[in-house]
């Protein structure tokens, strides 16, 4: 889609007006981006969720379970597909609070947080999500993710010592404290995870 040209003559309009127009271009032009942006994670999405089958030649296509009262889940980071498995139930860590999917759950994209994933009603798997964006259609459930952790695989006292290491770190200005207090989520969110699985094994 060809983008409109604008050409202001800024020398020829006084100072109000110039500012006006510059912030104005700049308004503009951040709305593109965020709009692109927003096509770019779309259009990711729907590339990669119909590739986690060989069957699947269409969009949108039949996921293993449709139709059965299942749901397919779907995980996947940088590196690897994480997990690929149908279940009856799945609760995700949404960036504004918990949510919880069944089969034929309205078609949504959500950007997620730091927390808990958990596959099952009884919480058979749980995992660790290190934020991204969690896509539901046709009962299908696709999480796009930095890192996905299985509860087993968290180390409880290490988790400890890293909350311990960032509260005592001093954070001069905006930069230090929005890195210290990414990390005490990351690492806060880890232990709900590990004491979670705990009280489920009981």
């Amino acid at each position: 889609m060809a983008l409109p040209r604008v050409t202001i003559d800024l020398d020829a309009v006084g100072d109000a007006t110039r500012r006006t127009w510059l912030a104005a271009e700049r308004t503009w032009l951040a709305w593109v981006r965020t709009g692109l942006g927003f096509s770019a994670l779309a259009m990711t999405i729907g590339k990669i969720v119909p590739s986690l089958s060989d069957a699947a030649t269409k969009w949108p296509y039949q996921a293993p379970g449709a139709g059965s009262g299942l749901l397919r889940v779907v995980v996947v980071t940088p590196e690897q597909t994480v997990l690929d498995a149908t279940t009856d139930f799945v609760a995700l860590p949404l960036y504004a609070g918990e949510l919880g999917v069944a089969p034929q759950h309205a078609p949504m994209i959500g950007r997620l947080g730091y927390g808990e994933l958990r596959i099952g009603h009884g919480g058979d798997q749980r995992y660790y999500i290190d934020g991204g964006f969690v896509q539901v259609v046709d009962n299908v459930v696709s999480v796009l993710t930095n890192r996905a952790i299985p509860a087993a695989r968290l180390d409880e006292a290490k988790i400890k010592e890293s909350i311990s290491y960032w509260l005592t770190q001093p954070a001069a200005g905006d930069d230090e404290l929005n890195r210290r207090e990414k990390a005490l989520s990351q690492s806060r969110a880890q232990l709900q995870v590990v004491q979670a699985a705990k009280v489920s094994q009981r």
